[in-house]
């Protein structure tokens, strides 16, 4: 039997202090570099190999080189099949790559969604860019959820009570804007604008405005005068006018010896100059350091040409390959150590192996602490990930969000790919915008105008739908449709109808006859009829022979039969011509130098205000009619009061009758 055999170790030392020591107790080579700086140690290491991590595909077994630094940390050193495992939301699918392959990530649509919602690009400075797309498309079964507010198919919902959809706004309880019209649901309209035209709604201004001049009509009544001079008897619609005489009703009584004549707008009540039929006549009255060396070198060749330089000078190892084929060099390289790039955790001072490939370019190995390191849009916040570690793509809450709306995939084609959420719900806080529109718990707004909340719609300086009502906004509501029922909106078309109904039957005013033939008097309500006699006012008179009867709707004037109380009965008359009269004009002047004078010469009325400052005139000016300029409708004729100032301009007045005319783009309207 051979004894057993004794640990063997070589060590080639350089003058610089670098080393190369193989060791055959534990089969590893240690490496030391370069003397370092004042005050700095060499770098070294010890190089073995070992069973080791996992590879990429998570055996076990998996052989690898390995070193220890100076503070004798163990490093196992990656190879290209080494890399990074990724995952994503649909759990049990990873996605392998190995360094230097390439990971897709991709947006697009997938089982969740039914557009190409995300948007990935890889940016010239390494970084992969996630973005939305500016149209989004969640298909017909897809919604936008942001605290309060819904945007879905059916169109968008705001709390509980306010909805728009395909056919228009509606709010529970209250009213709704549809295709079908405006049903203000109970509520009342408030803020309209005086309708226009035919189509427009009225307000109640309007209403009132009628009723008011209806009732004004209305209280006017009939006037009714007689004889009796500065006496009128005023009598409303509905009023009984009662024209009788003094006659008892259970005296014998006749209207042969009587006429009502119409004459001059009057009713005159004639008793015939001959009386006949009488029976007899009586007289009586009644508002956010070590030494320097020598450098020294082994080598090793095989004889297919491949060998191994262990170098003192510089503490690297040179490996030359087997000869290539013809026409080509060996693979050849250069093993050294230096202190190279930083770590995962990116502290300097990381010892590297490092080599040189047959052009001279420097190569540091990577070990299974190495890998890559992760951010996003949360700056400060680095994910690291060593080799053969699997990184989670995933999409989901977070403190942005209240909800999962991005989702991601590991395909079986090994992309990872990011997709937007078929519903998205954005939490209370949340929003959706674009361009001039922004949905959020609120609701939805259009700009700076337009907002739609959980009590309705409104525009600024304009109309509003709410719970509470229709508010017009001082905006005329126009094409209102012809209210049916007893709550339906009624419009101007409506209101001038009854207008003019109204008017028309009050412009029909009383016909009033009397024996005259053909001949009636017509009095509007406010005029006067005026009921008399020929008889003097300061002649002593008894109504005591007269007496009036409804004969067939008629009232009729009769005298008795039998006169009796008379004083005296004369036979014959004669009367005496007017003279022309001369114009008339009333004055009145106050102490401070105004006056009021009415000129019957010209129908005009003369205003002159107090006494101006020292050296001012008073301010004066003549109020008169005319028929003045056309009215809003364009017809001449219309009568207007018209006044001249003080140096005689001419002014006619407007009434509310007037207005603007107004003219667009389309021309003839």
């Amino acid at each position: 039997d051979g004894k057993d055999g004794v640990d063997g170790k070589i060590g080639v030392t350089g003058k610089d202090g670098s080393s190369v020591v193989i060791n055959g107790e534990d089969g590893s080579i240690g490496l030391t570099g370069p003397k370092g700086e004042a005050g700095k140690d060499a770098p070294t290491l010890n190089i073995a190999v070992k069973d080791g991590a996992p590879g990429l595909n998570g055996k076990d077994g998996e052989v690898r080189i390995v070193y220890k630094d100076k503070d004798g940390n163990e490093k196992e050193v990656a190879s290209l099949d080494d890399g990074l495992l990724f995952g994503a939301d649909n759990d049990g699918v990873v996605v392998e790559r190995k360094l230097n392959q390439k990971l897709d990530i991709l947006g697009g649509a997938n089982n969740a969604t039914d557009a190409k919602n995300i948007v990935t690009t890889a940016n010239a400075d390494g970084s992969i860019q996630i973005d939305l797309a500016k149209d989004l498309d969640l298909g017909t079964t897809g919604s936008v959820k942001t605290g309060n507010t819904t945007v879905n198919n059916n169109g968008v919902k705001v709390g509980d009570n306010v909805t728009l959809g395909d056919t228009g706004l509606t709010i529970k309880d209250g009213p709704s804007i549809t295709a079908n019209g405006v049903d203000a649901g109970g509520k009342t309209i408030t803020n309209v604008a005086d309708g226009v035209n035919g189509k427009d709604a009225v307000n109640k201004d309007q209403l009132d405005g009628l009723k008011t001049s209806v009732e004004g009509s209305l209280d006017k009544g009939l006037n009714f005068a007689g004889n009796t001079a500065g006496t009128v008897i005023n009598k409303k619609l509905g009023d009984t006018v009662t024209i009788k005489g003094g006659l008892a009703d259970n005296v014998d009584a006749s209207d042969e010896n009587l006429r009502v004549d119409v004459e001059n707008g009057n009713l005159v009540v004639k008793m015939a100059k001959n009386l006949s039929g009488l029976g007899d006549i009586q007289v009586g009255e009644a508002g956010k350091d070590g030494k320097d060396g020598v450098d020294g070198k082994i080598g090793v060749t095989g004889k297919d040409g491949s060998s191994v330089v262990i170098n003192g000078e510089d503490g690297s190892i040179g490996l030359t390959g087997p000869k290539g084929e013809a026409g080509k060099d060996a693979p050849t390289l250069n093993i050294a150590v230096k202190d190279g790039a930083p770590g995962l955790n990116g502290k300097d001072g990381e010892v590297r192996i490092v080599y040189k490939d047959k052009d001279g370019n420097e190569k540091e190995v990577a070990s299974l602490d190495d890998g890559l390191l992760f951010g996003a849009d949360n700056d400060g916040v680095v994910v690291e990930r060593k080799l053969n570690q699997k990184l989670d793509i995933l999409g989901g809450a977070n403190n942005a969000t209240d909800a999962k709306n991005i989702v991601t995939t590991a395909n079986a084609d090994g992309s990872i790919q990011i997709d937007l959420a078929k519903d998205l719900d954005l939490g209370t806080t949340g929003s959706v915008k674009t361009g001039n529109t922004t949905v959020n718990n609120d609701g939805v707004k259009v700009g700076d105008n337009v907002t739609l909340g959980d009590t309705g719609l409104t525009i600024k300086d304009g109309p509003s739908i709410t719970a509470n009502g229709v508010d017009a906004g001082g905006k005329t509501i126009t094409n209102v449709a012809d209210g049916v029922n007893g709550k339906d909106a009624v419009n101007k078309d409506q209101l001038d109808g009854l207008k003019a109904s109204v008017e028309g039957s009050l412009d029909k005013g009383l016909n009033f006859a009397g024996n005259t033939a053909g001949t009636v008097i017509n009095k509007k309500l406010g005029d006067t009829v005026t009921i008399k006699g020929g008889l003097a006012n300061n002649v002593d008179a008894s109504d005591e022979n007269l007496r009036v009867d409804v004969e067939d709707g008629n009232l009729v004037v009769k005298m008795a039969k039998n006169l009796s109380g008379l004083g005296d009965i004369q036979v014959g008359e004669a009367g005496k011509d007017g003279k022309d009269g001369v114009d008339g004009k009333i004055g009145v002047t106050g102490k401070d130098g105004s006056s009021v004078v009415i000129n019957g010469e010209d129908g005009s009325i003369g205003l002159t205000g107090p006494k101006g400052e020292a050296g001012k005139d008073a301010p004066t000016l003549n109020i008169a009619v005319k028929d003045g300029a056309p009215g809003l409708n364009g017809k001449d004729g219309e009568v207007r009061i018209v006044y001249k100032d003080k140096d005689g301009n001419e002014k006619e007045v407007a009434s509310l009758d007037d207005g603007l005319l107004f003219g667009a783009d389309n021309d003839g309207v």
